[in-house]
């Protein structure tokens, strides 16, 4: 049939339903138009439009049964949803509901309910008529008279589809009150003993209409606790997603979280979580896979967002005998792979309080976490290596499990004394090493180098152990200038966290003694170093004076001295080395050293020590001053500005010395220079410190490096900065941070560019990019920085500009 001939019949049954004078054969027309219902060929909107003001009650009964029965096509929803037609539905559903409506206000709201379904028509009309007002009060009738139970639900679906359409519906229905009597309706529900669980499910559903349209919003506490209880109650699969998802968005409210927690809300999901999975096992749910495996997402997800809470999480660890902790170290050792992940999530949320976490050390929580990772980096390694196999687990399983445990292996080793347990153990730095490079995924990759980051803090002994493996460090580099902004931003942290470890306590322990110094199974310094405990002060002045002639296994007796020294405590060694002075004049650095404020002489105190220990050696005139003695003189005779800068470098002498012997070196491992460059225009001023002062130490160990070797490292050194961008890198540095800088900071920058600018290439790189503009703009702009500093950066930008010319 065309369009005009479809017209012509359309207006034809108009015609036919206006001219029907007998009542009964208008009401079986309507029962025909009822039967046929969303498929009924003909409009005849115009004609329902009158009849459903009609005087006689079942002709308008019929009326609106068959406007629902059309409005389910959804065509002919856009037809009927006017002002003629939804108007006077809500006139009739605003009347008092008496024993002769029951069935006409069903009607109504079944009309209501279809025109609402994916029409803002309909919904834009009721919203701006009070409508909603209008359902809000047959629901609260319906509240008050249990044989309408059935309007009760049938007004609610009709609140549902019309608060499914945006905000502004949803946001009307929780003005008028409708939060408050759905709660009611699970209330009612909860008190029979089977509950109407298409009741329950539309309630549900409209709190979470409102939680996805408003998803700020907080419900009262009183709605939250019905919906759990409503979870410990019910056995529908249906109904339990519904209360979980409600939970885990309202969960977002730190008072929900701790709510959920005083209420044993997580014991109940933990409880519920392992019941069904030992009911999917036996094969006992009748439900499918993907419905259960839904429902248990939501239970794990909802268990460590109210853990993300401080004082929910504090209520459920309870001093470490708290049931949910309990349960969770109990499911670390379940091959559940939901349950393990959760676990394992749960654990690292637990881990946030240096308390706790050492608590967990002492369980042996961190041995089951290594044993995890070590597992599921296998499964991860299998699947890498056959990819064509079927495996019982999937990648995206595996990187997460992965991914979880080597989170909480990070957040376990943030309190000191954890670092040290680790590092005696000395189990989780080669797992984590060897693993490095297999890691394809930037996610666990990421989790991997904060691990490490966490683990090199500090420990000396971990950062000898990266340092001297090639292919961690190569997979460091990978990362570093793989573009992923996780691990992207890790891996040059890591890098420098490990060059400032490696002097940190100037142990000889990390100075791989020369063949020279090894006498007595390499332990000649720490022999000498107890000796000298036992010596008088003045005996021990007189052996920092050791001359030429008094030299000892090929000249090496100074440096073994100075390598003992390093065996004796701060205090020891400034006292000696106060004598010392007080017998040849004030030497420079050690004048420095005593003279300035106290803090700073504390700092200092390392490298002034050093230069003294070198003194000796300096002293005799002999070979022994170059190479690393002329890096010494350089710490020696910065000005007091810079003093600081290469405090936080102390007993640098000692780091080069390591840095020299290691194999690889961290400067010739492709990507490490490029990362720490990267990591100068990080946000965050700590992470622009720590590559300044481990660019410094690579540059003071690159570029003064005087004796001979098979391989130019100034020069690689010197290439890597350039084709890392040294220069722009910079420019940006000091732009961006002209006036925020701190002066801490500003200080170890301007040490860096005066040791890196005395090398051509680099000064001329620096020329290029104008390092020499942003430097000039910084000295301006900072009234804060010091006549010594401000005498620093002179220096600098002549030397760029003279050094470039050269």
């Amino acid at each position: 049939m065309d369009g005009t001939s479809a017209k012509k019949s359309a207006s034809f049954e108009t015609l036919v339903i206006q001219n029907i004078t007998n009542v009964n054969e208008l009401k079986d027309k309507l029962y025909e138009i009822i039967s046929v219902g969303k498929n009924y060929e003909y409009d005849v909107s115009s004609c329902l439009k009158s009849l459903i003001n009609n005087n006689d009650q079942t002709i308008v009964l019929l009326c609106v049964q068959a406007i629902s029965e059309l409005a389910k096509c959804e065509i002919k929803r856009e037809i009927y949803a006017t002002k003629d037609i939804i108007l006077p539905i809500m006139n009739i559903l605003s009347k008092e509901i008496n024993s002769d409506s029951i069935e006409l206000v069903k009607q109504c709201c079944r009309a209501l309910g279809n025109l609402c379904c994916d029409c803002d028509a309909s919904r834009i009309i009721i919203l701006e008529n009070n409508g909603v007002l209008v359902l809000a009060n047959v629901l609260e009738s319906a509240l008050k008279n249990d044989t309408l139970e059935e309007i009760r639900l049938l007004a609610s679906k009709t609140l549902l589809n019309y608060a499914i359409g945006g905000h502004q519906f949803s946001e009307s229905i929780v003005e008028e009150g409708v939060i408050d009597k759905q709660n009611k309706i699970l209330l009612s529900e909860m008190e029979k003993d089977d509950m109407n669980d298409d009741s329950v499910v539309t309630a549900l559903l409209i709190l979470s209409v409102i939680n996805d349209n408003a998803p700020e919003f907080l419900f009262d506490s009183d709605v939250n606790k019905t919906v759990l209880n409503i979870l410990k109650d019910t056995t529908n699969i249906e109904v339990s997603e519904l209360c979980l998802e409600h939970l885990h968005m309202q969960a977002e409210h730190d008072l929900v979280k701790t709510l959920l927690a005083n209420e044993n809300g997580v014991q109940l999901v933990c409880s519920r979580l392992e019941q069904l999975m030992q009911k999917h096992e036996a094969g006992d749910l009748n439900a499918e896979d993907s419905e259960v495996e839904a429902v248990m997402k939501q239970a794990c997800d909802l268990i460590i967002i109210v853990l993300t809470g401080d004082e929910a999480m504090d209520t459920l660890y309870n001093n470490g005998v708290g049931e949910v902790y309990l349960t969770m170290v109990k499911w670390l050792d379940y091959t559940n792979y939901n349950l393990l992940t959760t676990a394992v999530l749960a654990i690292g949320n637990f881990a946030r309080k240096d308390e706790y976490c050492i608590h967990m050390m002492e369980d042996k929580i961190f041995d089951k976490l290594l044993d995890i990772f070590e597992v599921y980096h296998g499964f991860c390694l299998r699947i890498q290596k056959e990819q064509n196999t079927v495996h019982p687990i999937d990648i995206v399983t595996v990187n997460k499990i992965q991914h979880a445990a080597l989170s909480a292996i990070r957040n376990l080793t943030v309190p000191v004394v954890n670092k040290r347990v680790a590092a005696a153990k000395g189990r989780a730095t080669p797992m984590l090493l060897k693993a490095l490079p297999n890691i394809e995924d930037h996610q666990v990759a990421y989790k991997l180098l904060a691990a490490l980051r966490m683990l090199v803090d500090g420990q000396e002994g971990v950062a000898r152990q990266l340092i001297t493996d090639a292919a961690a460090l190569g997979a460091v580099g990978r990362w570093a200038r793989a573009g992923h902004a996780g691990a992207g931003g890790e891996a040059p942290r890591l890098l420098a966290r490990a060059l400032r470890q490696l002097p940190a306590a100037g142990r000889v322990r990390l100075l791989q003694v020369r063949a020279g110094e090894r006498g007595r199974g390499g332990k000649a310094p720490c022999l000498l170093a107890r000796t000298l405990c036992q010596l008088p002060v003045a005996e021990r002045v007189r052996l920092l004076q050791v001359r030429a002639g008094e030299r000892m296994r090929r000249g090496e007796a100074p440096r073994l001295l100075a390598c003992a020294l390093c065996q004796l405590p701060a205090a020891e060694l400034m006292h000696m080395l106060q004598v010392h002075e007080g017998g040849r004049g004030r030497d420079a650095a050690s004048a420095r050293a005593r003279t300035a404020p106290a803090a700073r002489r504390r700092a200092c105190a390392p490298v002034a020590v050093a230069c003294g220990g070198e003194n000796a050696q300096g002293d005799a005139g002999g070979e022994n001053a170059q190479g690393r003695g002329a890096a010494l003189a350089r710490v020696r005779a910065v000005p007091a500005a810079r003093r600081r800068a290469y405090a936080h470098a102390a007993g640098v002498v000692k780091a080069l010395d390591f840095v020299e012997r290691s194999s690889p070196s961290l400067a010739w491992v492709e990507g490490c220079v490029s990362s720490l460059v990267g990591m100068l225009v990080s946000s965050h001023s700590v992470m622009q410190n720590e590559a300044i002062l481990a660019l410094t130490l690579m540059a003071i160990e690159s570029l003064h490096k005087k004796e001979e070797s098979d391989f130019d490292c100034e020069q690689s050194f010197v290439t890597q900065m350039i084709k890392s961008e040294i220069g722009k890198h910079l420019s940006v540095l000091i732009e961006t941070n002209c006036a925020k800088m701190p002066v801490e900071v500003a200080e170890n920058l301007i040490a860096f560019l005066e040791i890196t600018c005395k090398n051509n290439q680099l000064a001329s790189d620096y020329k290029e990019t104008k390092v020499q503009d942003a430097l000039q703009k910084f000295v301006d702009t900072r009234k804060d920085f010091s006549e010594d500093l401000r005498s620093c950066v002179n220096k600098v930008l002549t030397a760029i500009t003279d050094h470039s010319s050269a």
